[in-house]
């Protein structure tokens, strides 16, 4: 009798543990899902980032070689202001943040896509009407005996 109630004291206990690593089995299944889905967001959220930041410096670098063209247009970067009071911001540099953003998630539509083909056109037209401003001084000057005439 002492040796079935030890026995069945055993076998409670034997049943108990299995079902204890069942149970931890399934809880790191759980686990190991929820870990792969953090994992793949992650990623997914990384290389959207990576290509922000691409993007941002591929800007940075367009803004820098604006900001040196700029530089030429006017005569060098003494300090001088821009002829017959120009804004010397150049139209494209408004407004791309918000359109960054939704390339980034992936949302461009047709309507972006034209925006900003509007955008460089008339980005365009304004360093067209700064270059013709630029040789119009320089042909005043020229005229004055400032400098030579610039032939346009």
């Amino acid at each position: 009798e002492g040796g079935e109630q030890v026995q069945t004291q055993y076998n409670r206990q034997r049943e108990h543990l299995e079902r204890s690593v069942e149970s931890l089995k399934r809880k790191m299944a759980k686990d190991v899902e929820l870990h792969n889905a953090d994992h793949g967001r992650l990623t997914r959220e990384n290389v959207a980032l990576t290509r922000e930041m691409n993007e941002l410096r591929r800007e940075r670098k367009d803004l820098e070689l604006q900001e040196s063209n700029m530089e030429v247009v006017y005569g060098g970067g003494g300090g001088g202001k821009p002829p017959s009071g120009l804004n010397p911001q150049p139209p494209s540099s408004v407004g791309r943040r918000s359109k960054q953003s939704s390339r980034v998630s992936g949302r461009s539509t047709g309507g972006e896509q034209k925006e900003r083909w509007i955008e460089e056109i008339t980005e365009q037209e304004g360093v067209i009407r700064i270059l013709e401003e630029r040789i119009e001084s320089l042909s005043i000057m020229g005229r004055e005996g400032q400098g030579p005439e610039v032939q346009g």
